[in-house]
């Protein structure tokens, strides 16, 4: 193939790659996600495939127990969320707040008629919030639900051609052997940092915080221990800061008992149950990545990308690292193989 053909081959696989990453765009986040998890989901739909002589059925057991794992917490929560939204707007309606919310304004100097015309204000928009609140949470579900089934189904195929499509990747890359095994290498330890590393200590801090949350009588337990979950994968934040004010709050309240255990439990066991974790389940790969990058990837993750950036975010910042390391090698490389000129 002559140089002509080529790039007009290569120019029509690039803008038929944009056209496709355009199509994918609206669910690239649940796309992402199942590349993700359909690498790590390899392993068990292989195992189970090699048991039962269906390999295809196993992995489409395997996917939708991922998917029932993922997405029947966020269910939960949401209808926690909208339940809760239905009976503080009937409270609203019940309790005449805006004759309370009128006294209350007219302690601090309005007179009557002014009070009771901002508290019929202020209590008319919060109503309308509450009652749109529901049918948003409802949405929410509907959302939930649609991404669900494209996230099980990319992570069923990728669980099975995992090597067809990174081969693929590989041979389409212009670079020498010796530096796709590089990367290679080193993408497989990001990404096993930031998946399992950040997902296992906020499993782990999450379920130890939720469990003193449960031990101490706090309300909503299930709930409080699904966004510790999520703020422990977060570094420099942790399930402190549910724990920690809970704690201070028994104090107060006369519990001293019950907050100086939970306060004792949160700085000796779930403050150092992190580096535990990274250290059996992650091993060298979870130190290839600074706290700082995995703390501003999750933050601009969560802009840019939803709930997913948690891990999307610092996955993306990792992978750039990494990039940047191979370059600046490969700089290097050149460099020294370039005779010195006289």
């Amino acid at each position: 193939m002559d140089r002509r053909a080529w790039a007009f081959l290569a120019a029509t696989a690039a803008a038929f790659a944009f056209l496709g990453l355009v199509v994918v765009e609206p669910y690239a986040v649940y796309v992402l996600l199942g590349l993700i998890v359909g690498y790590f989901a390899r392993g068990p739909a292989r195992a189970l495939g090699a048991r039962t002589g269906w390999p295809r059925l196993s992995a489409g057991a395997v996917a939708v127990l991922i998917v029932t794992l993922v997405v029947l917490p966020l269910a939960v929560v949401v209808a926690v969320l909208a339940d809760d939204a239905v009976a503080i707007a009937r409270a609203v309606q019940d309790l005449g707040l805006d004759a309370y919310v009128a006294g209350e304004l007219a302690r601090f100097g309005l007179d009557e008629a002014r009070s009771r015309e901002a508290a019929l204000a202020l209590t008319s928009r919060l109503e309308g919030a509450l009652a749109d609140l529901a049918p948003s949470l409802l949405s929410v579900l509907a959302s939930i639900g649609i991404g669900a089934f494209i996230f099980g189904l990319v992570t069923y195929y990728t669980s099975l051609q995992w090597e067809s499509l990174r081969d693929l990747v590989l041979r389409v890359m212009p670079l020498p052997d010796g530096t796709k095994a590089d990367l290679r290498r080193e993408v497989r330890d990001v990404v096993r940092a930031v998946v399992l590393g950040n997902f296992a200590v906020g499993l782990t801090q999450g379920g130890a915080a939720g469990l003193a949350w449960w031990l101490a009588g706090y309300p909503q337990p299930l709930l409080a221990t699904f966004f510790m979950v999520i703020v422990g994968m977060i570094p420099y934040v942790g399930p402190v800061i549910f724990l920690g004010p809970a704690a201070v709050w028994s104090i107060f309240t006369g519990d001293v008992l019950t907050g100086v255990v939970v306060l004792a439990y949160t700085l000796f066991i779930v403050g150092f149950v992190d580096n535990v974790t990274l250290l059996y389940v992650v091993g060298k790969a979870g130190k290839r990545l600074h706290p700082g990058l995995v703390f501003v990837g999750i933050l601009g993750g969560l802009e840019a990308f939803g709930l997913a950036g948690f891990i999307v975010g610092p996955l993306i910042l990792g992978l750039a690292a990494v990039l940047l390391e191979a370059v600046a090698r490969e700089r290097e490389r050149r460099q020294n193989a370039t005779p010195p000129t006289t």
